[in-house]
């Protein structure tokens, strides 16, 4: 996973961050599912990739009905697959199951996919001042979006 997320962000967009820099990939465990959040990677199930993550998505639990998405990457080979929307799903699947009603995110000014996917998926953009407390804001985040689960509920069976 720490390869996969490296090197979207150094090579591909030369952010400058590094494993310093991001405290919560040191310790997934204690940085998500601890504080009440959750953690996923996707694996292709085909035999020659079953140790390659090709994406991965995170929630941390900022108040027990907010949470922030956080670290959403699929590799480049993955991209206009679907799989970004269907790690969001499973996301917004398991956060309406914990009443979340609020989904917050940071991202950085260079991700412009990432923007795009973002408002097609009925995220709004939002001024950083209206953040929640608590908000886990890294430093080269200066675009951010709200996502309220309860007005994007999904069709009934």
């Amino acid at each position: 996973m720490l390869r996969l997320i490296f090197d979207i962000q150094q090579r591909e967009f030369n952010t400058g961050l590094t494993e310093t820099d991001q405290p919560d990939l040191q310790d997934v465990q204690a940085s998500y599912r601890a504080g009440g959040g959750e953690f996923w990677v996707a694996v292709p199930p085909w035999p020659t990739h079953q140790d390659r993550i090709v994406g991965c998505i995170g929630v941390q639990r900022i108040t027990h009905h907010t949470g922030a998405l956080r670290k959403l990457f699929v590799a480049p080979h993955q991209r206009g697959t679907g799989l970004a929307r269907a790690l969001t799903d499973v996301l917004f699947a398991w956060a309406r199951a914990e009443r979340m009603t609020d989904i917050y995110l940071g991202t950085a000014p260079m991700f412009h996919a990432a923007h795009r996917f973002y408002e097609r998926e009925g995220f709004a953009r939002m001024d950083e001042a209206r953040l929640p407390l608590g908000f886990p804001r890294m430093a080269i985040d200066t675009r951010f979006y709200h996502y309220h689960l309860t007005s994007h509920l999904p069709p009934s069976p």
